[in-house]
């Protein structure tokens, strides 16, 4: 791989070079050799024990692996070393969500916003909680404001059509649900809701075709 080349070319003409050691974890990462993208990982932080992004990349990685209190551990690093490292504040409401800390994961993706209030990704995963706690209006509130700032985004829609459903609000569900379909034809939940959104209408002719 060219880029894994350039990076240990880096690597030979600085040995403590902590980005590249960090970029050679995230190629790792992308072709699923995880044990690798994490013995760089860490070779970053000791090299660099001030550098927020490998602890960042860590904890994205031991939260796919639902290891939760050793992401949530990476994260907090991360926002010690950079407190405005707003990724990483995400990252670390999803893992505290998944880790059934709701009350505590909606305080963070409040704050979040607070400092970024564009940050599409924080009022989505703000509605992802919401809708867990079964507040469906609150939830459509945070994905109608993740689709202001970034509109191109299949599974928002689709988390919209969702609320909108639980609410049954099926004309606005079935819009949202086909804005998602619209933005990805591939999307096989979409297309699945949306069959049965029809089916709650009586429209049994239309849910044939989804």
């Amino acid at each position: 791989d060219s880029a894994l080349k350039s990076y240990k070319k880096a690597i030979r003409l600085n040995p403590i070079y902590a980005e590249a050691y960090n970029n050679i974890a995230n190629t790792y990462k992308e072709v699923n050799q995880v044990d690798k993208a994490i013995k760089f990982y860490k070779k970053a932080i000791d090299l660099r024990p001030t550098f927020s992004e490998p602890f960042n990349n860590l904890g994205n990685i031991y939260l796919l692996e639902n290891k939760l209190t050793t992401a949530i551990e990476n994260y907090l690093n991360a926002l010690l070393i950079n407190p405005n490292y707003a990724e990483a504040f995400n990252n670390l409401g999803i893992a505290l969500k998944e880790n059934s800390n709701l009350k505590t994961s909606i305080r963070i993706f409040k704050k979040i916003i607070k400092k970024k209030p564009d940050f599409a990704e924080a009022h989505y995963n703000l509605g992802m909680v919401y809708q867990e706690l079964r507040d469906f209006k609150k939830a459509v509130n945070c994905y109608e404001k993740a689709i202001f700032y970034k509109a191109n985004n299949a599974e928002f829609h689709y988390s919209l059509g969702s609320a909108f459903h639980e609410l049954k609000f099926l004309d606005k569900g079935e819009a949202a649900y086909k804005k998602a379909i619209a933005l990805d034809s591939k999307y096989i939940e979409a297309f699945n809701n949306l069959g049965t959104v029809y089916n709650d209408m009586g429209r049994l002719h239309d849910a044939k075709f989804c």
